[in-house]
């Protein structure tokens, strides 16, 4: 069976102008580079590819939120809660490649 493969651990910044060509490169802790949001075209504003930026760099710790959350609810409380664990765990899913 194939090793599933992790994502870079967090945390994630964008990395500040000052250390790269333009504010929309998410970095990691060591300063690698994540993930590059620049515009790529007309149709995306520099604010936007800045929101999407700040996004990705969350995303480690939206994971993780995520996955303590479900995790604390009982499978009956689970039931009760319907759509909303639902939801959550889709997005859990979703980011692990499941």
């Amino acid at each position: 069976m194939k090793a599933e493969a992790k994502h870079t651990p967090g945390p994630w910044q964008v990395v500040p102008a000052a250390k790269a060509e333009h504010p929309w490169v998410v970095g990691d802790a060591e300063g690698g580079s994540i993930a590059s949001c620049e515009p790529m075209g007309p149709w995306m504003s520099a604010a936007e590819a800045t929101a999407n930026a700040r996004l990705i760099a969350a995303a480690p710790e939206i994971l993780a939120a995520l996955k303590s959350l479900v995790g604390e609810w009982p499978p009956d409380e689970q039931v009760k809660l319907g759509d909303r664990i639902k939801q959550a765990q889709a997005a859990i899913f979703k980011a692990e490649g499941r």
